[in-house]
């Protein structure tokens, strides 16, 4: 009989899950989102929004052209900051586009990102270390995590279906613009 590891941790089975599957740039975008206020200052941080990212591009929005050219002076701090701050392994902005954008700040919510802190804190007190178990308990956390997203700042994307906030003008999956044309 094969013998059987005595303990899997949720925590190896999820890195494993995200390595596999194609969820780096919204990891990323999670992990900008998160100390993104502490990297540009809570004033510039007010007056911008991260769009996406995609190829190497970090897409931001801003309120007014004055904060455009703001953070136009600020890519070189804000790409060393993100170097500094992003966890090993993970594929770091090479460039940051900036644009005025009015859109982005009216359709913005209260605040998305305490949101989605809220729903990624819930974490897996697992009973059982047996895998198929695990699994499982993964799956429905996910489907809850859904649901609450989707009734709170996300929405699925048309595309591939991954939930994206809806400050997002591109989904961070697979590209999809939801800019207006």
């Amino acid at each position: 009989m094969a013998r059987q590891p005595a303990s899997i941790e949720l925590r190896a089975i999820l890195n494993q899950m995200v390595r596999d599957y194609p969820w780096q740039p919204a990891r990323l975008l999670h992990n900008i989102q998160i100390f993104w206020a502490e990297v540009v200052g809570q004033p510039v941080a007010n007056h911008s929004r991260i769009l996406g990212y995609q190829q190497g591009r970090l897409m931001l929005a801003v309120s007014s052209p004055v904060w455009a050219q703001e953070l136009t002076y600020l890519k070189p701090a804000i790409l060393q900051a993100l170097r500094q701050r992003l966890p090993a392994g993970m594929e770091i902005p090479q460039e940051i586009t900036v644009r005025v954008s009015l859109r982005a700040f009216r359709d913005a919510e209260a605040s998305p990102v305490r949101q989605e802190r809220a729903v990624r804190a819930v974490r897996a007190h697992a009973q059982e270390t047996r895998l198929p178990v695990l699994l499982d308990n993964v799956r429905l956390q996910y489907i809850e995590a859904s649901r609450v997203w989707l009734q709170s700042a996300y929405h699925r994307c048309a595309r591939c279906q991954s939930p994206t906030l809806r400050t997002y003008l591109l989904c961070a999956i697979c590209g999809l613009d939801y800019r207006p044309r």
